[in-house]
């Protein structure tokens, strides 16, 4: 995926063409979900500091994700997530059985 230099009127073109053109409704959630995300921690920092710790780390993330360029890197991050929400899943699964 090249990284993308528009101006911010032809961003926001771009980004429009992409959603009409996406016909996945979880995919379309998920486009919302960044989209709020990047509209508020970027909006100032005060607005950055109201969002949760959870969401300033997913935010945080999201951005370490976009600036890393190496595959292998990219895998182990990938990974790595997949792990930790199995292992979640999984320590529910224990809960709910006890």
């Amino acid at each position: 995926m090249e990284k993308c230099n528009l101006t911010q009127v032809p961003c926001r073109k771009a980004i429009m063409d992409v959603v009409q053109a996406n016909k996945d409704r979880r995919s379309l959630q998920h486009i919302y979900e960044l989209a709020e995300l990047f509209r508020i921690a970027c909006s100032s920092n005060e607005a950055f500091m109201e969002l949760s710790e959870e969401d300033q780390e997913r935010f945080w993330l999201i951005i370490d994700a976009l600036m890393m360029n190496d595959l292998e890197d990219l895998k182990r991050v990938h990974n790595l997530a997949n792990y930790l929400m199995v292992k979640r899943i999984k320590d529910n699964v224990k809960v709910a059985e006890a």
